[in-house]
């Protein structure tokens, strides 16, 4: 991605300071022969999410999309139901790539800033993208009993289709 990394850093740590309860991540790398930081991934919940968070169903949709624009990547979102069956957005991050390793960063994100440590039994609906499948399989604590993976009956029907 061709996005100024100390931009990116300068954003995040302006929203910490900001509003200091909010969750924000930055993930760059270093390419050897120039040697320079380059963007890898950046994760964010906002506290009134991950509040509400708390009394929703033990449910995750997750899933990811295109960026559109000047900047490519990806962006992957999770997202629940509340008590009053409306859609709750709960964490982001824009990655470079769907890959194995930046669906494994999220949960590991995702686990850190926003689930509770008392974690009830959590269930992960996904499409069957295999970066998602890879990081349920190989993370300790997203692996039964702690949660479950389950598959999107809409993305199973258009497999068919």
């Amino acid at each position: 991605m061709e996005i100024k990394l100390p931009r990116i850093t300068k954003l995040c740590s302006g929203t910490k300071t900001v509003k200091p309860w909010h969750r924000c991540t930055v993930v760059s790398s270093s390419h050897s022969p120039l040697n320079c930081s380059v963007f890898r991934y950046m994760f964010w919940a906002f506290r009134p999410s991950i509040e509400a968070f708390s009394f929703c169903i033990p449910v995750i949709s997750i899933d990811a999309t295109h960026l559109k624009g000047p900047y490519k990547g990806k962006i992957l979102m999770a997202v629940s139901k509340n008590p009053n069956n409306m859609i709750l957005p709960v964490a982001y991050a824009i990655v470079d790539e769907e890959t194995n390793e930046s669906w494994k960063w999220f949960l590991q994100q995702f686990e850190e800033h926003v689930e509770d440590p008392k974690r009830r039994k959590l269930c992960v609906i996904s499409d069957r993208h295999a970066g998602i499948k890879h990081a349920m399989d190989n993370l300790p604590s997203w692996k039964e009993p702690h949660a479950y993976h389950r598959f999107c009956l809409r993305h199973v029907r258009s497999n068919f289709m």
